[in-house]
């Protein structure tokens, strides 16, 4: 995988196995960025971490099953997910305190962690993440069976495309010559053609997605279950996409309610859940408020 040469990219020994690690920046406030089902990472994340990297340090994980790290076996669970984020930090050099930063599904084990180790978490920026003060209702055998078929068709997509191997000109060639509609979905939030071009022909593990996917519901029960309120401990700001319904809205409102004392929460306007990593500008000045 190719990464902007700002973005060191590393391969740490977790559990014997490969994990990649990717930092910016050399600023004193540590911030640990934790993807949700991202393809990529260190790339789905490339314009906020160089946009954070101007006055702290920042470092983005590739889960077991992402990107360049090695596929796993390993049970999904919130312990083992902190266990490996934790041995991949330290693995890399990166000591605690940590703002972590988790979006969407990674909320889960972040709360997990900053219940479970709250001298290690000097904040928690929630971004879009995964509720836990309420059963989820995601995981059944159908909801899984379709994840795992669009997987399947994207796989089956790319390699039916014979592409040529990642990082050649005829790769870039052919990326030019397929992918221009591509470009104004990603440019104008500042991702430069080359990762556009890698999100597009670059896949996950896809048991390993399917897994945590089936994991999640029991994830998110577990942290439901916690009787620790994380923000009680923990500087906690909460940043919220757009919400789509009433419900939805009276949904941030109980997950607010089961974290504790937030230190802020807001709703980024005109945002999606899909998309709020790349409101760059308002997650730049949220979190120089919190660690003012």
């Amino acid at each position: 995988m190719i990464v902007p040469m700002e973005i060191t990219e590393k391969l740490v020994k977790v559990n014997g196995q490969n994990m990649g690690i990717y930092k910016a920046g050399e600023g004193e406030h540590l911030i640990v960025l934790l993807p949700g089902w991202n393809i990529l990472p260190a790339i789905e994340f490339a314009p906020l971490i160089r946009e954070l990297a101007k006055k702290y340090t920042v470092c983005t994980i590739d889960y077991f099953g992402y990107g360049r790290s090695d596929s796993t076996s390993r049970e999904h669970t919130n312990e083992n997910y902190v266990q490996e984020i934790r041995a991949a930090l330290s693995a890399a050099g990166l000591k605690p305190p940590y703002v972590l930063m988790p979006y969407s599904c990674s909320g889960v084990y972040a709360e997990y962690y900053a219940a479970m180790h709250p001298c290690e978490i000097e904040g928690l920026v929630l971004l879009d993440s995964t509720f836990t003060h309420e059963e989820l209702d995601i995981g059944t055998p159908e909801d899984i069976e379709r994840v795992q078929n669009t997987l399947i068709e994207a796989a089956e997509s790319i390699a039916a495309a014979n592409l040529p191997p990642i990082g050649t000109k005829d790769w870039h060639e052919f990326c030019e010559e397929h992918f221009q509609e591509l470009y104004p979905l990603y440019l104008p939030y500042g991702y430069t053609k080359e990762e556009a071009n890698i999100l597009a022909t670059t896949l996950n593990h896809i048991d390993t997605v399917i897994a945590q996917i089936d994991a999640l519901p029991e994830n998110v029960r577990e942290v439901m279950l916690l009787s620790t309120k994380i923000a009680d401990t923990v500087p906690v700001l909460v940043i919220n996409a757009e919400p789509e319904d009433d419900k939805h809205e009276r949904a941030i409102c109980a997950r607010l309610e089961k974290l504790g004392q937030v230190k802020r929460s807001i709703i980024v306007e005109g945002s999606e859940h899909g998309d709020i990593h790349r409101h760059v500008a308002t997650i730049r000045d949220e979190i120089d408020s919190l660690l003012k």
